[in-house]
Order: C-alpha cells, then sequence, then structure tokens
C-alpha cells in the first residue's frame, strides 16, 4: 500500500509513468493536416514539473520538447530497442551508469500499488547486461493479432517510425544478433543517445561539479590534457610564492563538444583567470578585443561573390595563450586546483607543499582583461609580415595587394574571413598562417552564431534559425502563437504598465530588468545581422532599456512570436551583374524617415538601407537627435546619416583596390528634401539645420553622389521607420533581400 492510499484511501494511478529513456512517438503539432509529417521520434526524458507532459528528446531537431500527446512508447522495433541500448554502453558508458542509479532509485522510491493499474516493468538483470524493454508476452496466436493491429495505428500515428508493433520479446543484449543496422533507422531518423547524452547531463559550472559528474574521470581527463597543453606552451614557469605577492585566482570551465548530429566529439577543460580580480595599473593596462563588424562581413561575402571564391572560415585553436605576456607586467597565479606535482618535482623547486607554489605568467591566458589585444598584437604583426595592410576604416579588415590578385581578411578574435582574387590564394594564405596552427574550416557555414550557405547561382544565403529557435526555449515562448507583424499600431496607446523589478536574474514568467535586457541584447544582434524587418520594433522595445515596463516586455516577446512565425526567412546576397561593369561598382542607397514619430518627444526616426552590387551590405534605424520642423527636415537629416553609412562602404571598397562607380545613388521619396539637397542655396526653411548635416551639399555638388526620387512603394527603407501592415511588410522584406 502506497502512503497516499494510507493517508486518502484512493489508490494512486501510476498508468502515466514511464520508464527514463523510453522510445516513442511525439507529436510536435497535432493540428496539423492528416498528410503533412506529425510525429517524430523522441525518447522520454522526464515530466515536466509545471506543465502536464512528458519532456521528450527529438534528435532530428536535437531539442527537449514538453507534450502531451506520445503514443508506441517502448512498442518500436526490437532490433532498433536493443542498438540504442548498445549504443548507450558503447558511446558513454559513464552515462549509462547514472542512467541505471537514476531507474534504481526510482524503483527505491515507488510506491506498491495495484497491479492492475501498473503495467509490468522487467528490471535489469544483476550481470548488469542491457535488456531490451518489450511489453509482457502473451499467447503466441494473441500476440501476432495484436502486432497486426499495432503495425496499422503505428504507420498512422507515425510516418517517420517503420516496424513499430512488432513482436516484442525480452532478450537478453547477448542474444541480440549483432547484425548491420538498417539504414531506415539511420541519420535524423535514429534516436541518438549521444545526443541525449549532451542535453540531460549537464556541463558542470566548477571543478566540484565535475569531481561529482558521473563522467567524472573523463573531467579529470580533459583536465590533464589542459594542464598539459598550457605547460608545453610555456604559458607560466612554476615558482616558489613570494611573500606578499598579489596572485590571482584560476577556475575551470568545462564543456562537452558535440559533432553535428549531437554525438560527443570530446570533453574540454579550459583554465581560466580570474580577470576580475585583476587592478587597472598594477596586472594590466590596454584592453582591445578585433570585433568584425557584421557590415564589413557582408562586405567581404560579396567581395567573394565578385571575385568568384567563396569566404572562407578559419579558426585558430587556444588563441590567447599563444601571445606573449607585457614583459613590465608581472601576473602570478594560484596554483590551479587539479594540477598536482610529484614529491620529487616539489623536493627540486625547495617546498614541501604545492600550496607553497606559484605560477608566474610568460604568456596570455583565458579571462585576463589584456589578453584579447595581446593576441590581436600578435596577429597583426604576422599579417604584417606576410605583406597585409590594415584599413583605416576598420581596424578589423587586412588586404594584401600583389601583381597577380588580392587577398581579402577580416578578423573576429580568433576567427577569420578570407577571401581572394583566386583559390591559390586563400590556400596559400592558410599555409602561411600554420605559424598559429589556423584551421581551415572550408567555404564558411557557421560563423557568429549564423548559418550560411553559397550557390553558384544565387549567391549567399545567411539565417539564423537556430539562435532564434534557442531564444524561444529560453524565454519560454516556443509553444506561443506566431504574430504576423513585430509591431502593431496598438503599442501607441498601449498603457506602459509597471516598471520590471530591478533586482536578480528573473524568469520568463517574473522578468525582471535583466531579463529584459537579455532578450533585448539577442533580438539586437538578430536584427543587426539578418533580419532588418525587425529594426524598428526592435529599436521602439529598446528605447526604455534602463528602465523597462511591462509594455516594453510585452512587445519583446511580441517580436520573438513573430520570429517564430519567419524562422526560416534567409537573408539572400547575390551581386548583380548590371551594378558591376568596367566603369565600377555601383554602390547606392535608400533613405526615409517617418516626421514626428515619437509620440513623446515628437523626434523623427530615420532609416536607411546601403547596396553595393545589387545586394544589401548594411541598414540602419536611427532616433534623430533633433526635433524637426517638418518631413523635408526629417527627409533631409535621414540623408545625411544614410550617406555617411554609405561612404564607410565606398572607402572600405577603395581600400581593397575595387574601383567604385561614380556618381553613387541616394534615393529619396521627398522632393521638397531633393531640392534642398541639390540646391546650392540655403532657404529660410533650412538655414537652422546643423552644419553637420550639410556635408551632403557638397558631395552633390562635387557630383560624387547623384540625388534619385524614389517612389514610396518602393522605398525598400520604409521597413526600417515605421508600423507597417503585414501585406506591405511582406512585399517590403523582399525589397531588403529577404526571401522564403
Amino acid at each position: 500500500m502506497s502512503p497516499l492510499e494510507m493517508l486518502t484511501g484512493n489508490v494512486p494511478n501510476l498508468s502515466d509513468i514511464v520508464k527514463f529513456g523510453s522510445p516513442c512517438t511525439a507529436y510536435r503539432d497535432p493540428g496539423k493536416k492528416a498528410w503533412k509529417s506529425r510525429a517524430q521520434v523522441g525518447m522520454i526524458v522526464g515530466k515536466n514539473d509545471e506543465t502536464k507532459g512528458f519532456k521528450v528528446y527529438l534528435p532530428k531537431d536535437r531539442i527537449v520538447i514538453t507534450t502531451q500527446h506520445i503514443k508506441n512508447v517502448e512498442t518500436l522495433d526490437s532490433k532498433q530497442n536493443a542498438q540504442l541500448q548498445a549504443q548507450l554502453e558503447r558511446e558513454d558508458p559513464e552515462l549509462k551508469r547514472a542512467v541505471e542509479e537514476r531507474e534504481h532509485a526510482a524503483e527505491r522510491k515507488e510506491p506498491v500499488a495495484d497491479s492492475s493499474q501498473i503495467s509490468e516493468t522487467p528490471k535489469v538483470p544483476e550481470s548488469g547486461d542491457p535488456v531490451v524493454k518489450s511489453k509482457k508476452k502473451r499467447s503466441r496466436k494473441k500476440s501476432k493479432k495484436s502486432s497486426k493491429k499495432k503495425k496499422t495505428v503505428a504507420a498512422e500515428d507515425a510516418a517517420e517510425v517503420e516496424g513499430a508493433g512488432a513482436d516484442e520479446e525480452q532478450l537478453p543484449a547477448e542474444e541480440v544478433q549483432p547484425t548491420r543496422m538498417r539504414t531506415r533507422y539511420m541519420g535524423k531518423k535514429h534516436v541518438s543517445v549521444g545526443s541525449v547524452s549532451a542535453v540531460m547531463l549537464k556541463d558542470p559550472k566548477n571543478f566540484r561539479e565535475a569531481m561529482r559528474d558521473p563522467r567524472g574521470e573523463k573531467w579529470k581527463q580533459a583536465i590533464r590534457e589542459e594542464i598539459e597543453a598550457l605547460d608545453q606552451n610555456g604559458t607560466w614557469k612554476v615558482v616558489k610564492k613570494p611573500k606578499n605577492a598579489k596572485l590571482l585566482h584560476t577556475k575551470w570551465v568545462f564543456k562537452l563538444k558535440t559533432h553535428a548530429d549531437g554525438t560527443i566529439e570530446r570533453y574540454k577543460a579550459r583554465l581560466v583567470a580570474r580577470g576580475d580580480e585583476q587592478e587597472y595599473g598594477v596586472d594590466y593596462t590596454y584592453t582591445f578585443s578585433a570585433v568584425l563588424d557584421m557590415e564589413s562581413g557582408k562586405i567581404i561575402l560579396v567581395v567573394s561573390r565578385i571575385w568568384k571564391v567563396p569566404a572562407r572560415h578559419g579558426d585558430v585553436p587556444s588563441a590567447y595563450v599563444k601571445a606573449k605576456k607585457e614583459a613590465e607586467l608581472v601576473i602570478m597565479l594560484f596554483i590551479p586546483t587539479g594540477m598536482e606535482f610529484t614529491e620529487e618535482q616539489l623536493r627540486a623547486l625547495g617546498v614541501k607543499s604545492k600550496y607553497e607554489l606559484a605560477l608566474l605568467l610568460e604568456k596570455g591566458l583565458y579571462g585576463l582583461k589584456q589578453s584579447g589585444r595581446l593576441w590581436n598584437q600578435l596577429l597583426h604583426s604576422i599579417l604584417l609580415s606576410l605583406g597585409f595592410q590594415k584599413f583605416y576604416s576598420d581596424s578589423c579588415l587586412y588586404v594584401k595587394i600583389e601583381e597577380d590578385g588580392m587577398t581579402l581578411v577580416g578578423v573576429y578574435v580568433d576567427d577569420i574571413l578570407v577571401t581572394a582574387t583566386s583559390v591559390e590564394k586563400v590556400d596559400k594564405f592558410f599555409q602561411d598562417m600554420q605559424v598559429v596552427e589556423l584551421k581551415d574550416l572550408g567555404v564558411v557555414s557557421k560563423f557568429l552564431g549564423v548559418a550560411f550557405s553559397y550557390d553558384e547561382e544565387d549567391g549567399w544565403a545567411l539565417d539564423q534559425e537556430q539562435v532564434i529557435q534557442d531564444m524561444l526555449v529560453k524565454f519560454g515562448l516556443d509553444k506561443a502563437a506566431p504574430v504576423s507583424t513585430p509591431i502593431g499600431g496598438e503599442q501607441d496607446g498601449e498603457a506602459p504598465g509597471e516598471l520590471l523589478p530591478s533586482g536578480g536574474a528573473g524568469t520568463p514568467g517574473r522578468p525582471t530588468v535583466r531579463t529584459f535586457q537579455s532578450l533585448v541584447g539577442s533580438l539586437l544582434w538578430i536584427s543587426r545581422c539578418t533580419r532588418p524587418d525587425i529594426s524598428f520594433a526592435v529599436h521602439r522595445a529598446t528605447r526604455n532599456s534602463h528602465a523597462p515596463r511591462e509594455a516594453d516586455w510585452r512587445l519583446a516577446k511580441r517580436i520573438v512570436k513573430y520570429l517564430k512565425g519567419t524562422k526560416s526567412i534567409k537573408f539572400v546576397m547575390n551581386a548583380d551583374e548590371n551594378a558591376m561593369g568596367e566603369d565600377g561598382v555601383l554602390v547606392e542607397a535608400y533613405s526615409d524617415a517617418d516626421y514626428a514619430a515619437d509620440k513623446k518627444d515628437r523626434k523623427s526616426v530615420g532609416g536607411g538601407v546601403v547596396m553595393m552590387a545589387g545586394a544589401v551590405v548594411a541598414w540602419m534605424c536611427k532616433k534623430q537627435a533633433c526635433v524637426a520642423l517638418s518631413t523635408m527636415e526629417s527627409e533631409f537629416v535621414a540623408a545625411s546619416h544614410t550617406t555617411a553609412r554609405m561612404l564607410g562602404v565606398i572607402e572600405c571598397l577603395k581600400e581593397i583596390g575595387i574601383k567604385v562607380r561614380v556618381p553613387s545613388l541616394l534615393h529619396v521619396d521627398n522632393q521638397a528634401a531633393i531640392a534642398q539637397l541639390e540646391g546650392e542655396d540655403t532657404t529660410g526653411h533650412a538655414k537652422h539645420i546643423e552644419t553637420r548635416h550639410k556635408f551632403v551639399k557638397d558631395f552633390v555638388k562635387k557630383k560624387v553622389l547623384l540625388i534619385n526620387y524614389c517612389e514610396s512603394k518602393k522605398m525598400r527603407a520604409d521597413v526600417l521607420t515605421k508600423v507597417l501592415l503585414a501585406p506591405r511588410l511582406t512585399e517590403l522584406r523582399g525589397l531588403v533581400m529577404l526571401s522564403g
């Protein structure tokens, strides 16, 4: 009798309790049409504590979902199930042991209940051999009859699962034939236990957690490998700890590296210095990290399209520990946890305990405030020695100009984008960079969380679908209904609501300022990289980032819901042959403004789109600093901001050595603003406009810039300045190179 039955007299119903790791068929969208694929193979990994439903891991999408709609629990093909158990034993015996311990613990805690309500679950034999899980075997005739029925149901419920409901027997693992796995169970349709291990067992947060982890021995090995690598690299010298010396602590960062299919690649441990303990002027002076702007990254992609040599991605492993530390600074570390010394080593150093020792740094180390700058100085010196020149317009761009061609390089800390006028020059670059062990990752496919795909005819396509999916899960919006626009007109008349609490990390259900800032930070990155269609909405949501209110949180969530419905949209970049020729590459821009858009201070919002060789490379949404007195004035100011952005692109092309067509084009949809930009005189309507906005008139006068009238319906920048209805938004998405 269970405690609940003793207390209440009611027999508990445990029919919905299933064994951890049970294979099943999960329905993510039960409302889909019958002719569409509705079911996916999954593995039950728990029950949701907050809502009704099972937690199911889907190897196809590599996510864990909560759903009530599951079928075929433990009725998948017996061979596949046996292979699943064998794979678990083979890939990660530590995980296998952890799973078994969890199962045994559950069995010990499980109350005794009426046998009619609990299906019998076969236990693991004492020998420890894995068992193929199955239902209790009945008579041969009845089993055959039910088998046919189960096959029919499984075929209807799960088009992706073959063999569901076959005859199932409880067989020890040694009796299962070690035949080759059938190809129909391979790939995305096969439940990857390695994927489940990566998801279910979280990475340890510190050394103590790593040692208590079921995979503790593997983390120990990873620590030994890291210390050995740093020691061989000459990162430090082991010295006797000086008296009254300032020492920095260190910490371990653990990460389970996985392959693309979710299977385990390796266990990684990284030693990180506690940079928060550093003092300015004592153990660091200047800080800097080379961070490539996404605008410059897009320029590299378009240039690679012009040169017909796809950009390739390079990565420098352990970049920070390759650079030497400043000679004038003395930085010492406490002996890291996990670093051991033999008795002979201690005697040679003249100490009795490792706690009398310290590490004197000779090179940079992850976590130090100056490590990014030290690495950048090393990389800069290497590139200069190879004949590269750093751009004046962007310190993260380098170019090498030779008689037989050019090589262009973009640097984002230790990630490098490179293209050239020939494939041979790109290969030569990777050969020359072996001095820092630069890895050639091939044609760029993933860079800074952005997925890249390249086609000879269609050019580049960028998307952040995985980033959006992760954001949906993180902020609890993965089940929210999508919306057709990122911002609606009701936001203007909506009550602002209460201020969000300022303390703590918060949760999606109870957000704080930090929760809001984390969400809009993710949205800002997405809007800057691949989604200009949400730029205006994100601009509105971030106006009160320092003191957000409930209305701001609702707007941010609405943007996420819009992204959920459009996450498969790709940002396309394909050079237009008509925009290239002997007279150079055409650079053009579109400028627009929404007059007095802010209802509080009546300031206007300006937007601009910059195109190079027919591809969009930059866009902006900016609230103007001054209050415009007319629509003409707001358009005038927006034109100056957009022109400045366009000139930055032109300067980059000039430094690369690419000829730019003169004049460049600026498209404006306001005739009065065009008259002011083209006119040599300044009328009374424009005398008060700040001088810094009038440089556009000088470029027009020199015939470097040509102002062109653009109809409002063809204005690409319209998507960046105002609230739009769904049909117009869909139309403008195509104008800013979004497809899908």
